[in-house]
C-alpha cells in the first residue's frame, strides 16, 4: 500500500523521500482517526470481555440513543456493529449482555423503550448470524421477545410475543428467519414459545389451507390409481365388460399423462437448480439439492414407476387385437395372451401403490402427535437396518462355512440352500423336522446351534436394547422434531405462495397495533398477545423497568439496581483480590509481632481479618 501511495504522490512531490514521508503521514492520520472515532466506551468494554463493563458502558448512553450505541459505530462513511464485533471476536458474554440490554423493556412517565425494532432493523439477519457463529445466544434472543404479566386473572396471565420480525421483513414479505431456524435443525429452539407459536400461527391461518390444496390433486390421483388398479382390476374367470374396459383405460391414461407432466416439471426444476448453482458435491459428482430430499426422491421414483407401467400396459399391448374391426376381442381388452406383460405390470402397480401411500404420510403434519410418532418410526428404522446388516453378515459367514463342510445331508447341499435355511432359522420359520435331520451330523448341528444363539439371543436382544435407548434419547426432543418438520413444510409452502395472499394474512395479525401490558397500559407494537395458564410459569417481578424523574430522550436511565450475575472469571478475580488483601494483612501482622508489638493488639487484628 505504501508503494502505491509513493507512486501516486511522486508526481506531486519533489522526490521519492518526500512522497514516502507524505504517504506515511496520511496512513498515520487515517489510523489515528479510526482509533479515535471507533474506540467508543462500548468497544473498549467489549475488548475487556467483561459483562459488567459492557453494562456500565451502556448505562451512560442517552435513553433515546442507547440502542444504537451497541448496534452502530460510524467512522467516516463506514460503520461497524459492536454486537457483531463481540460475536465475531468470541466475546459471547458481552454479546449476551448487549442482547439482554436491547430486549429489556424500560419505561418512564411518557414512553416505552424497547430495542427489538432497532435490533432487527439494523441486523435483519441476526438469527442467521447466531445460528452460524453464536448458537448459545439464540435462547437469550428469543427470551427477550417474550413479556409475561405478573398479574393473573381467572387462572391465566397475559403474554406478549413480539414476533413481527420473525414473520415479515422490512419489505413486508415473508421473513427468512424461520427458514434459517429450520436449517439449524435444533429441536429445542423449535420448541421455544416464540418459534413454536410463530410456526403454529402461520400454519393454522395461512399455510395449512395452501398445503391441503396442493395435496388435493395428489389424493385425487391416489383415488384414481386405486380404482384403476384394484377395483377395476381384470379378474381371471370373470367375464369382461365393455364399460369396465373403457373406464379402466380412461383412468390409466389419465395417470400416465399426469406422470409425464410430473416428469417434465421435475426435469425443469432440476435444470433450474443446476443453472442457479444449487447443487451438492459428493467427491467430483454434482447432485441437485432436490435429490437430497427424501420426498422429492419418492415423487421421482413414483413417476418412473408410472412410466414403466405405461411401457408394460396390457391394454396397449393388445391394441392390435381390439383395433381390428373383424376381431372377436372387446375394445380395450387385456385378454390377448400377454400374461408375462400383465405379471410385470402388476409388480410395478404394487410398487406404485406403496409409494403413493408413503408419500401421503406428509399429511401427518396436521397433528403433532402423529408427526412425532412417524419421526420416531423413521429414527428407529436406522437401528433395524443395522441389525439386518449384522444378520446378513452372520448368515453369509455361516452359510459359506457350512457349504465347505463334508456332510451327507443332500437337502442342504450348496451355499444358497444354506442361506435360505439360515434366514428361516433367524426369523423362526425353519421346520422342526428339517432341524432334527441335522442332528445326525455333529459339526453341522454345532454350527447351527451357534448360529441360532448368535442370531436369536445376541443380535435380537442387542436390537431391543438399541431400540429402547434410541427411543429414550429421541423422546425428549420428539415434539421439537415434529415442530421442525412442520416448520419445514411452512417454509416450502410460503416459498410458493402469492405475495398478495401473504400480505392479506399479515393484515389479519394487526402487527402495527400497540399491545396492552396490563389493562389500559399500552406498550410497543409488533407482536401478538396470548393467555397462558398461570401455573405454567412463575413470575414474581415485572420484567418492565419503570423509572421516574425526567423523561427527555437525551437523559440516561438511572442506575440499574438489579444484581448482575458475575461470570466465572469475575468470581475468580474477586477471590484473588481478597486473597491478596489477606496476604498483605498477614504480612503486616508478622512484621508487627517481629518488632515486639504487644499481644493486646492481636484481637483487633483478628477482627480486621474477619472484616
Amino acid at each position: 500500500m505504501v508503494q502505491a501511495y509513493c507512486e501516486a504522490i511522486e508526481d506531486l512531490c519533489n522526490g521519492e523521500a518526500a512522497a514516502f514521508r507524505w504517504s506515511l503521514t496520511l496512513i498515520t492520520k487515517i489510523l489515528t482517526r479510526v482509533i479515535l472515532e471507533g474506540s467508543t466506551v462500548v468497544m473498549k468494554a467489549i475488548n475487556t470481555n467483561q459483562e459488567l463493563a459492557v453494562r456500565q458502558a451502556v448505562a451512560v448512553a442517552p435513553r433515546g440513543k442507547r440502542a444504537m450505541r451497541v448496534l452502530s459505530v460510524s467512522v467516516g462513511t463506514q460503520t461497524i456493529s459492536p454486537l457483531y464485533w463481540a460475536i465475531d471476536s468470541g466475546r459471547l458474554s458481552c454479546a449476551k449482555a448487549i442482547i439482554e440490554d436491547l430486549l429489556t423493556i424500560r419505561a418512564d412517565r411518557d414512553v416505552y423503550y424497547y430495542g427489538c425494532e432497532a435490533l432487527f432493523t439494523r441486523h435483519p439477519e441476526i438469527v442467521q448470524k447466531m445460528c452460524m457463529s453464536a448458537p448459545s445466544l439464540l435462547i437469550a434472543l428469543l427470551d427477550g421477545l417474550v413479556w409475561r404479566s405478573r398479574l393473573t386473572k381467572d387462572g391465566s396471565r397475559r403474554v406478549n410475543l413480539y414476533i413481527k420480525h420473525l414473520v415479515q421483513d422490512s419489505a413486508g414479505v415473508f421473513s427468512p428467519t424461520l427458514q434459517w431456524l429450520v436449517r439449524y435443525k435444533d429441536p429445542k429452539i423449535m420448541s421455544h414459545l416464540v418459534v413454536a407459536l410463530t410456526t403454529d400461527l402461520i400454519w393454522s391461518r395461512f399455510a395449512a389451507f395452501q398445503f391441503l390444496r396442493n395435496k388435493f390433486w395428489f389424493v385425487i390421483t391416489l383415488g384414481v390409481f386405486f380404482v384403476s388398479q384394484s377395483i377395476l382390476k381384470e379378474q381371471t374367470g370373470v367375464e369382461e365388460s365393455f364399460e369396465a374396459n373403457v373406464a379402466r383405460f380412461v383412468l390409466r391414461m389419465w395417470l400416465y399423462l399426469a406422470s409425464l407432466c410430473g416428469l417434465c416439471s421435475f426435469v425443469r426444476d432440476v435444470a433450474s437448480e443446476i443453472y442457479r448453482g444449487k447443487v451438492m458435491r459428493i467427491s467430483i459428482v454434482a447432485i441437485p439439492k432436490s435429490f437430497t430430499d427424501v420426498k422429492q426422491v419418492g415423487r421421482l421414483a413414483l413417476t418412473w414407476v408410472l412410466i414403466l407401467m405405461l411401457f408394460f400396459e396390457p391394454i396397449l399391448r393388445c391394441s392390435s387385437k381390439w383395433t381390428d374391426s373383424h376381431s372377436q376381442y372387446l375394445l380395450f381388452t387385456t385378454r390377448c395372451g400377454v400374461e408375462e406383460e400383465i405379471r410385470m405390470y402388476s409388480i410395478f402397480s404394487a410398487i406404485g401403490m406403496v409409494l403413493f401411500w408413503l408419500l401421503l404420510t406428509d399429511c401427518t403434519v396436521f397433528s403433532m402427535r402423529l408427526s412425532a410418532f412417524l419421526l420416531v418410526c423413521g429414527w428407529v428404522v436406522v437401528e433395524v437396518g443395522l441389525f439386518l446388516l449384522a444378520l446378513t453378515f452372520l448368515i453369509l459367514t455361516f452359510s459359506t462355512a457350512l457349504s465347505s463342510l463334508q456332510h451327507n445331508l443332500v437337502e442342504f447341499d450348496g451355499a444358497m440352500t444354506w442361506v435360505s435355511a439360515l434366514t428361516q432359522m433367524a426369523f423362526g420359520m425353519f421346520p422342526a423336522s428339517d432341524f432334527d435331520a441335522t442332528k445326525k451330523d455333529l459339526p453341522i448341528f454345532i454350527c447351527l446351534t451357534l448360529f441360532t444363539a448368535l442370531a436369536t439371543v445376541f443380535l435380537m436382544n442387542l436390537l431391543i436394547a438399541q431400540l429402547a435407548e434410541s427411543y429414550s434419547s429421541m423422546f425428549a426432543d420428539m415434539t421439537g422434531f415434529a415442530r421442525l418438520n412442520r416448520a419445514g413444510v411452512v417454509v416450502s409452502v410460503l416459498a410458493e405462495a402469492r405475495p398478495a395472499r401473504f400480505a392479506k394474512f399479515l393484515r389479519t395479525l394487526n402487527l402495527e397495533d400497540r399491545l396492552e401490558f396490563n389493562e389500559g397500559d399500552l406498550g410497543p407494537a409488533g407482536g401478538i398477545q396470548i393467555h397462558e395458564p398461570a401455573n405454567e410459569h412463575t413470575v414474581t417481578e415485572d420484567s418492565i423497568l419503570r423509572y421516574g424523574g425526567p423523561t427527555a430522550p437525551s437523559v440516561p436511565w438511572p442506575e440499574d439496581d438489579r444484581k448482575v450475575e458475575e461470570s466465572v472469571e469475575e468470581k475468580l478475580q474477586h477471590v484473588e483480590n481478597r486473597l491478596a488483601s489477606m496476604e498483605k494483612l498477614l504480612t503486616k501482622m508478622a512484621k508487627s509481632k517481629g518488632t515486639g508489638d504487644s499481644p493486646s493488639k492481636a484481637p483487633s487484628t483478628c477482627s480486621d481479618i474477619s472484616q
